[in-house]
């Protein structure tokens, strides 16, 4: 809510504040510290202190909108503005939903018959358990997303 309030509101304070920080870089700069922490710390440790992960996370996601939030062009704004990834937008909110779920029975019951590396693991994560968080998130937003929205824009254009 704070980036979208800096992003959006037209008080000169908010102005100020768009126009005098490096938004990208401060949102590049976190992330790479963020990867650079995880790295230090291992998986274990990691998840120990998760809680600062997150922030960091939130943080560099709250400076990349404000940075590709002006109407000015950029490349940030051209990358969000990319058909694949404002289709993934369309059901982004089901991807929050059905994340966690999808990795969770991925990570505690596929591979671990298969006693993989931590890289390893990884991997599978992302060329298996991606794809299949994508496809259950989109079937889960045609069947129970998609449906209220669809019957929300018919009560709106019934009452106009």
């Amino acid at each position: 809510m704070l980036g979208a309030h800096i992003a959006f509101d037209k008080s000169e304070d908010c102005a100020r504040l768009r126009d005098r920080w490096p938004w990208m870089r401060i949102a590049l700069g976190l992330s790479v510290f963020l990867g650079a922490l995880c790295w230090h710390w291992g998986k274990q440790i990691e998840d120990a202190n998760f809680g600062l992960a997150d922030l960091l996370v939130g943080l560099a996601a709250m400076c990349l909108l404000i940075g590709a939030a002006p109407p000015r062009p950029s490349r940030a704004r051209g990358w969000l503005s990319y058909p694949p990834h404002v289709a993934l937008g369309t059901f982004s909110y089901s991807v929050y939903l059905m994340h966690w779920p999808v990795l969770g029975f991925v990570q505690r019951h596929l591979p671990a018959a298969w006693h993989l590396s931590p890289l390893a693991n990884f991997l599978f994560l992302l060329v298996v358990g991606m794809p299949l968080i994508l496809a259950v998130s989109y079937l889960f937003y045609l069947g129970c997303e998609r449906p209220f929205l669809v019957w929300r824009r018919r009560a709106q254009s019934t009452a106009a």
